[in-house]
């Protein structure tokens, strides 16, 4: 009897081991089935390079200057970060759509020998490039490129990132922005400024109109604006 009970708790033990690895077994397999039946959409750069880390399938990406990862080059492009198409994110039918809740909230501005600054919008070049990466340009025209400063405007719209375009002669403008953010309070109650998220643009990747350095200024900019996915240099 002892003997027979013994055998009975043995292959009683190996019934449960063999349904609890089963489980786990069948469980992975539920979990890479669902993985392959996710239609995932990013409509961010910075959430493509995240999806591209964690090893997730896209089937739609941003329209975007920067390069896509070489898995993703069949992706549907669902248009500007800023403004994707809610028709093209629809028609690929996702399980999900990934995007930046909140963007960098952006301020240009361009400095001129001899003068202050003036204020890029988002129709200059710089403007475009932040679009493009995906910030928000905290002045915006429908006509103009760049307007007169002005502090309570700047005050309000408390940019999150402030690029600093040296047009010409940079050892003589950047250190009048130096002076200009020093002899000013101002500047130092914005986000930018606290956290240290000022940055100058400077040629030849820079310039105040497009030039053939252009996908190499959009990602100096975007890692600027999503600092976590690589170098802050240029």
């Amino acid at each position: 009897m002892k003997g027979s009970r013994k055998i009975a708790l043995i292959v009683l033990s190996l019934v449960l081991v063999v349904g609890v690895l089963g489980g786990i077994f069948m469980s992975r397999i539920g979990a890479a089935n669902h993985q392959k039946k996710a239609r995932i959409v990013a409509t961010t750069f910075a959430v493509v390079q995240i999806a591209d880390k964690l090893d997730l399938p896209l089937v739609g990406v941003p329209t975007t200057q920067n390069k896509i990862p070489a898995r993703y080059a069949h992706a549907a492009r669902v248009g500007n970060p800023m403004n994707p198409s809610v028709e093209k994110i629809a028609s690929l039918k996702p399980t999900v759509v990934y995007s930046v809740t909140t963007l960098p909230r952006v301020l240009v501005l361009m400095g001129l020998p001899g003068a202050s600054y003036m204020i890029a919008t988002n129709q200059s070049y710089v403007g475009d490039l932040v679009a493009i990466a995906g910030g928000h340009n905290v002045f915006s025209s429908k006509t103009q490129e760049f307007v007169s400063p002005n502090d309570e405007a700047i005050k309000k719209a408390q940019p999150q990132v402030i690029l600093r375009l040296a047009h010409a002669l940079p050892n003589i403008v950047i250190p009048q922005f130096n002076s200009e953010f020093k002899s000013d309070p101002m500047w130092k109650t914005l986000p930018a400024v606290k956290n240290h998220r000022v940055y100058d643009l400077e040629e030849p990747n820079f310039d105040a109109t497009a030039n053939m350095r252009a996908a190499k200024a959009l990602q100096i900019v975007s890692n600027w604006l999503y600092p976590q996915e690589g170098s802050q240099t240029n």
